[in-house]
């Protein structure tokens, strides 16, 4: 029973490799979550296989050598996915997850935009490889004829401007040129990454001034709903929101002053 356990587990592992080769060289077949899920449950099925058969001690040794090897195979395609190509099989990009998708189409224009985290020290580069890899998906499921691709590194900040910038394919690299396009045909298309930031990760906000930023936003946000329509000069108390955060907080003014203004840097920078 464990030998027939352990040898389910290495047929993982090696099913798991082949995947792995397959989405690093040809970008095809399950994605590196899922690659890495079955190469953990392999490994798993793999030494309790070894366990429980006493006899197979020094194969034992020898597959958790290898399986610890392939976990870390597994571990490292979770938290990274390969870059650009051509560049090499050391060349990665960061992980990334899709927040929102935004439908922007206007009679038969197809346009989206998409809301893409991505993991902190990620860089330009990596961003135009994530772009790439994402409008490549969204030809397949959408057909678009304008795709616009906005990055963030904290949820909570989508629907402020994107600190890491801005990615296009469009006809010609002009969203505005979307109703040139023909359906399905992006011969015209071309990519307009000029926007994209290259952050000095280092002023990067914490957590918590985010959360202080997050705050101050829905603050303001109420004392705008409180201010008479009719009166189109009148403005919400920043002060007031400053304040209502202290409170809330325990900061100083100071302090929460502090906050907001590295989030804001770090949005316009």
């Amino acid at each position: 029973m464990g030998a027939l356990i352990g040898f389910l587990g290495l047929a993982g592992l090696v099913v798991a490799v082949v995947l792995l080769v397959v989405r690093v060289f040809f970008k095809k077949g399950l994605g590196y979550k899922n690659i890495g899920v079955l190469a953990g449950v392999a490994l798993t099925l793999f030494i309790v296989g070894l366990i429980i058969t006493p006899s197979t001690k020094e194969s034992f040794n020898a597959g958790r050598e290898a399986g610890q090897q392939a976990a870390k195979n597994s571990s490292t395609v979770i938290d990274e996915v390969d870059g650009d190509e051509g560049m090499g099989e050391n060349n990665i990009m960061a992980e990334y997850t899709i927040e929102q998708i935004e439908d922007l189409s206007f009679a038969n224009v197809y346009r989206y935009t998409v809301k893409a985290v991505v993991e902190p020290g990620t860089t330009k580069q990596e961003l135009a490889e994530i772009a790439r890899e994402i409008a490549e998906d969204m030809r397949e499921t959408k057909r678009y004829f304008a795709l616009a691709i906005h990055f963030y590194d904290y949820p909570e900040l989508i629907g402020d401007m994107a600190p890491l910038g801005q990615w296009i394919d469009a006809p010609y690299g002009d969203w505005s040129r979307a109703d040139e396009a023909k359906y399905m045909d992006y011969s015209t298309h071309q990519e307009d990454d000029s926007e994209l930031r290259e952050k000095d990760w280092s002023k990067r906000p914490t957590q918590e001034e985010i959360d202080v930023y997050v705050m101050f936003r829905q603050e303001m946000n109420a004392l705008w709903n409180e201010i008479d329509p009719e009166e189109p000069t009148a403005a919400p108390d920043e002060d007031q929101a400053i304040q209502a955060l202290a409170d809330v907080t325990g900061k100083s003014i100071e302090a929460v002053r502090s906050d907001l203004q590295k989030v804001n840097l770090w949005l316009s920078e």
